[in-house]
């Protein structure tokens, strides 16, 4: 069986559930084979069912960013920078929205945990991702610009994310690091996760730096991500004159 007689059988499958998935997959061609749809059972490897639950969540992923963001991104953006990637388990999904707007954007994710890195990094090799690389690294020093800057947490914490259970503390380096890394007509997408942090407190960590905010509330959280985000927030930079009236 061909892998789109495969992807079809599924999409078939799960469309009651998701009636927008065939959409969402058609439109940015998200590739099904890094799901297992394109392996044949062998006697030395075997794969029964393709792997569901990542391509649920990548499907969700993209929903939401085809909701939320494509209207707001830059025309003619060249460069995507995501921080703090984590185990990029949804870099599939990450490169499929850029690159349906840019084919050939070059994507890169930093971390500053060698073990997240190298996680990473892993995600990407096995998912056969050209132009998109997994660099140790982090915002606080990282010196070039980019015109959209992505970061997806659960929290922020003190060194550079929002935390609970009294709101958040936002880290005016972390923000300001963010600031630095984005074009002056850039955008910063923020996905935060379920914390105990209001919209009111994000957006109050947001605006010494960015203006333009958008808040958004996510409907499409597929619900086992190990990132699931809550609030989805675009904003624009404000420009160094901007900055200083803050």
């Amino acid at each position: 069986m061909s892998l789109e007689e495969k992807s079809e059988g599924w999409l078939r499958e799960y469309g009651h559930k998701l009636p927008w998935a065939r959409g969402i997959v058609k439109k940015y061609g998200l590739d099904l084979s890094v799901y297992g749809f394109g392996f044949e059972s062998t006697k030395a490897f075997r794969i029964d069912k393709p792997d569901i639950a990542n391509l649920i969540e990548d499907i969700h992923f993209l929903k939401a960013f085809d909701e939320y963001v494509s209207a707001k991104l830059p025309h003619d953006f060249s460069s995507v920078l995501e921080v703090g990637t984590g185990m990029w388990t949804y870099v599939s999904a990450l490169a499929a929205f850029f690159r349906r707007y840019n084919p050939q954007v070059p994507i890169i994710g930093i971390d500053n945990d060698p073990l997240f890195f190298g996680e990473s990094r892993k995600s990407v090799q096995g998912k056969n991702l050209e132009g998109v690389e997994a660099v140790l690294g982090d915002i606080n020093y990282w010196e070039r610009k980019h015109d959209i800057v992505v970061t997806i947490c659960q929290n922020l914490t003190d060194g550079g994310h929002l935390y609970g259970p009294r709101g958040l503390t936002p880290s005016r380096d972390f923000f300001y690091s963010i600031w630095k890394a984005i074009s002056e007509n850039g955008l910063f997408v923020i996905g935060l996760g379920f914390t105990s942090a209001s919209e009111m407190d994000a957006r109050r960590a947001l605006t010494p730096f960015f203006k333009d905010i958008v808040s958004n509330p996510n409907q499409y959280d597929g619900g086992k991500s190990t990132y699931p985000i809550e609030f989805l927030f675009t904003a624009k930079p404000k420009l160094p004159q901007e900055l200083s009236q803050s």
